[in-house]
């Protein structure tokens, strides 16, 4: 086992080495902190606010000046009118900006209204970014749609961000959507380390769970991981802010959504063979998030990136019936903890790029969601769980500390990327796991294993290329 985890460290560091061979380091490199990224997006917060209350005091308070250009440019009907009628040199961009769009808010006799969808923020120091897709609505009904791009300032005197100027392309529309606003800022390394940080976590993820296997009394090692995290998690949350409001909501329901997963986790254990269950549940999550990631959240995946997540998912999957069929319960219990899984990874990604601060949402969702496991496996096992602690503190901490560090890189990564991908890397915990047994355990590395791996190595090559990026 030490030889295994030592060649993979070695392979992984030779990997992440490998990608910055080259001397750009100074690439990509931008001033950007947690609150500026959160007081950048209370700027839009309170523009769609202002636009719903006609507040267009509170509207000028969030511009550089009442001079700024703020306006969609025209279509070509429009120009080639307004070029035969009024101005032989009108170029599209309406005169007035800011100025005219706060007349018209204010003079409006409809309720107004701007919904945003995957919003991106990108930051150095002073000057930011922000662009997303926008429904312009007057009366709940839709007028016009599009991709809409600010330019923002942070003013020197008072650290205020400002808008400076401001696009969008625009069209008319009857459709709908609805997601909660979310930050997706530029990644700030090179995808290709993300994507690699994710699979060291998929790693750590095969190992902890691995030792909970072998563990004597699954629920007190389980509950020695989670007090590893309610231990981390603690200290951290001293150290940093908390959690932005918006994000509780996604906050709490995942730290629920995990309690329920234990238990269908626990019995689907139970009533199944780990090899036949775990690939399951695992398996049929990232199909899961790419699904609501796409309906729900609105993020783009193109054709590369969904059939790199097919064959990832296709690959774990089938390792569930490398040993014949399953129990009809187990097959039933592996499924809701596949849906599990996806809730509350789902709603972890959204909740995070909320929180202003990765770290603190981290922290709060482990002692969240490990509060009542730590508990629940002191009282039910309250005679031996002294003795546990005991004889098994080390292993537990190592245990402990691979499970807050691989959900901690997997939840950061997901601030940086889409949510869809980052699950499938994640799940290839199972052919890591697969491996150990091989390996460790001396189990046998059959036809329908080595069909899996090669599926879901495929998988990760096409996911991780430049054309899928």
């Amino acid at each position: 086992m030490t030889l295994l985890v030592a060649s993979l460290a070695l392979t992984c560091s030779a990997f992440c080495t490998t990608l910055h061979a080259e001397n750009t380091s100074h690439i990509g490199r931008h001033q950007s902190t947690p609150d500026d990224v959160q007081a950048i997006n209370q700027v839009l917060l309170d523009f769609q606010s202002a636009l719903l209350n006609k507040d267009v005091k509170q509207l000028s308070s969030l511009m550089l000046n009442s001079n700024i250009l703020f306006a969609s440019p025209s279509d070509q009907q429009t120009i080639t009118r307004a070029r035969e009628q009024v101005d032989v040199n009108y170029d599209g961009l309406p005169t007035g900006g800011y100025s005219n769009f706060a007349r018209f808010i204010a003079g409006s006799k409809k309720r107004v209204q701007e919904k945003f969808y995957n919003v991106k923020i990108s930051q150095d120091d002073n000057l930011a970014w922000a662009s997303f897709d926008f429904e312009f609505l007057e009366d709940e009904k839709i007028q016009n749609y599009g991709l809409e791009s600010w330019q923002l300032m942070k003013q020197t005197a008072n650290g205020k961000f400002s808008a400076w100027c401001g696009r969008r392309t625009a069209r008319p529309s009857n459709k709908s959507h609805s997601c909660p606003i979310h930050v997706l800022p530029e990644p700030l390394m090179r995808i290709e380390m993300i994507y690699g940080l994710v699979l060291v976590a998929a790693l750590a993820h095969a190992l902890w769970n691995s030792i909970v296997k072998g563990s004597q009394d699954h629920l007190l090692m389980l509950g020695a991981i989670r007090s590893v995290g309610l231990l981390v998690g603690g200290i951290v949350a001293c150290f940093v802010p908390l959690p932005a409001a918006a994000s509780l909501p996604f906050l709490l329901t995942a730290a629920a959504v995990h309690y329920v997963y234990y238990a269908c986790m626990l019995n689907a254990y139970r009533l199944g063979d780990l090899g036949q269950v775990y690939p399951i549940s695992r398996g049929m999550a990232p199909l899961v998030v790419t699904i609501l990631g796409i309906v729900i959240a609105g993020e783009y995946l193109d054709g590369w990136k969904l059939a790199a997540i097919f064959l990832i998912s296709t690959g774990l999957l089938s390792l569930s019936f490398s040993r014949g069929k399953p129990p009809s319960k187990a097959i039933a219990f592996a499924i809701a903890t596949g849906l599990t899984i996806a809730g509350y990874t789902f709603l972890s990604g959204l909740g995070i790029r909320l929180a202003g601060s990765a770290l603190s949402y981290i922290a709060w969702l482990e002692i969240a969601a490990g509060a009542g496991v730590v508990i629940a496996a002191t009282v039910r096992r309250r005679s031996t769980a002294i003795e546990f602690a005991r004889s098994h503190w080390r292993i537990g901490m190592i245990a402990g500390m691979l499970s807050v560090g691989a959900y901690g890189i997997s939840l950061w990564a997901m601030t940086r990327l889409p949510m869809a991908p980052v699950a499938a890397l994640r799940e290839t915990s199972v052919i890591f796991a697969s491996l150990i047994g091989v390996i460790s355990l001396k189990e046998k590395f059959s036809l329908p294993r080595f069909a899996a791996a090669c599926s879901v190595a495929v998988g990760i090559i096409v996911l991780t290329s430049p054309h899928a990026a």
